[in-house]
């Protein structure tokens, strides 16, 4: 039995992204608040703390305009605008000592996609070619446990049999090679960079890596995707808490190794879907593996990461996305995050909380990075964590009942048309069962008092509306029933102070 190091964790940098460990600059003040500002160019200073709307607030103290044309928000529930994502997740990992609070968070949140890193250096430490009759099982080490933190331990297969049983779809990322199928001379261990030695032997690792979540945990390949690579394009320096990805390498050895890696995964199984390039930096990467080497012949999703500076402003995101969905393919950003928000405390849930609305209208499927802190990762890993580490008892975060809220209640239900002041972000989503989701984040918005709602084409003489408080949890915060004016709609003002972010579930009801 191999022994490996809790050095393992740090070292591979498994989930770090590009450009997010400069933690040093990045870090908000609690003297100076940062700046929210909208799509729309508005700014605003926030103030010092949230306010929570006040609970059990009768109905009848709900001021409801006589018109609803002054509201603040409009939803049409009668303009549809299509679906939203098909997928949405996170980027995981746990110990096996820890696996019960963990699946316990894992039922909390409800993704449908856990992206995992698998470092290849401890699943296939040596090339045993030159053996003949070593079998796979032989050659590659799913099933053996990795000492972390003395007593605690990480084994693949343990993962991978409990995202089979949870149904969820399990997205694999290769970030480094094992040394000795690395050009590299000069790599570390566990963190070898790209590109391989031997495409050959590369797609050995991709087979037996999918015949073994096919055959022996038995995953239906199409809730299997591989995602090859990570992050090709950062430069190796410009992250200094990240060991490099890649190194000497030129585009048609990136588009080699996708290729070579789609063959060997639709060889196991043509379900099984392949996802890259995992951009980070340089997008006119994209045009290049597309137009010189069909790069959308052979993958099925296209994905990429982004981190944002400075004040809050999903336009940047929102552009990349677009330009990759232009290809016609389902486009993932499957890393992302604020160097200025971070996750922590109520400023960085509130910018998940902005955020997740605006990639939800443009259909593009979030996977949220990272799960949880890991110790002996870097401030900027950590601090993007919707939760502590064993450290610090697994506490959550605010951030992280923003995913838990949005998870469980946005999917299933189509987008309708909604118009909100460019400083509260807003998406609206209907269900099948007359039945009406609106979440707000108010990050700027500086109008006094209550806020008024109108929700337009209302198909019920009466509903029901319970309130959810985003950064606080799922149990509703209040509750109260509303009757439709004599225009059909539904109109209510409620407080939504600056740093607050709210869901309105609305429900349709038969009159009292």
């Amino acid at each position: 039995m191999r022994a490996i190091s809790r050095l393992w964790i740090a070292a591979a940098a498994l989930l770090v992204a590009c450009q997010a460990a400069t933690a040093t600059t990045v870090t908000p003040t609690a003297s100076a608040p940062p700046t929210v500002t909208s799509t729309a160019q508005a700014t605003s200073t926030l103030p010092a703390s949230p306010t929570v709307p006040p609970s059990g607030t009768p109905a009848a103290a709900r001021p409801t305009p006589a018109s609803g044309q002054d509201a603040d928000v409009i939803v049409n529930f009668g303009s549809p605008l299509g679906q939203p994502p098909d997928t949405f997740g996170v980027n995981g990992w746990w110990t096996d000592e820890d696996a019960q609070i963990w699946q316990q968070r894992y039922a909390e949140l409800n993704p449908r996609v856990v992206r995992l890193p698998l470092i290849h250096a401890v699943v296939e430490p040596e090339n045993d070619n030159d053996d003949p009759e070593a079998s796979d099982s032989a050659r590659f080490y799913f099933d053996t446990p990795f000492p972390v933190d003395g007593e605690r331990h990480i084994t693949y297969a343990k993962w991978f049999a409990a995202l089979r049983e949870a149904d969820f779809t399990v997205m694999v990322f290769i970030p480094y090679l094992a040394p000795w199928l690395s050009r590299a001379t000069d790599s570390s261990p566990l963190a070898a960079p790209y590109p391989p030695n031997d495409l050959a032997e590369y797609q050995e690792l991709i087979r037996v890596l999918l015949t073994y979540l096919v055959e022996e945990i038995g995953f239906s390949p199409e809730k299997i995707i591989l995602e090859p690579v990570n992050e090709p394009d950062l430069n190796c320096g410009a992250d200094p808490a990240v060991s490099c990805f890649w190194q000497n390498w030129q585009v048609e050895d990136l588009a080699a190794v996708l290729e070579s890696a789609s063959q060997a995964a639709k060889a196991v199984d043509p379900r099984i879907r392949v996802a890259g390039p995992t951009l980070c930096c340089r997008m006119n990467y994209l045009d290049r593996l597309v137009e010189q080497y069909r790069a959308d012949d052979y993958l099925d999703i296209l994905t990429f990461h982004d981190y944002e500076e400075g004040p809050f402003n999903p336009q940047p995101t929102l552009r990349i996305a677009g330009r990759m969905q232009n290809y016609g393919k389902p486009v993932y950003l499957d890393e992302y995050g604020s160097k200025n928000y971070w996750s922590n405390g109520e400023k960085g849930a509130l910018w998940h909380a902005a955020m997740l609305s605006e990639f939800w209208k443009a259909n593009l499927p979030p996977i949220q990075f990272s799960m949880a802190e890991m110790p002996w990762m870097h401030e900027g890993y950590n601090e993007l964590g919707l939760f502590s580490s064993w450290e610090e008892a697994w506490q959550v975060k605010p951030a992280y009942w923003v995913y838990v809220n949005f998870f469980n209640n946005l999917p299933e239900r189509g987008l309708v048309s909604i118009s909100t002041p460019p400083e509260m972000p807003g998406v609206a989503a209907r269900g099948d069962d007359q039945s009406l989701a609106v979440w707000l984040t108010n990050g700027a918005y500086q109008k006094a008092g209550e806020i008024t709602l109108r929700v337009e084409n209302w198909p019920s003489p009466h509903a029901q509306v319970q309130v959810l408080d985003n950064l606080t949890g799922p149990a509703p915060v209040d509750a109260f029933e509303i009757a439709p004016d004599a225009s059909g709609s539904l109109a209510f003002a409620y407080p939504i102070p600056p740093l607050n972010s709210l869901l309105f579930l609305i429900t349709a009801a038969e009159a009292p």
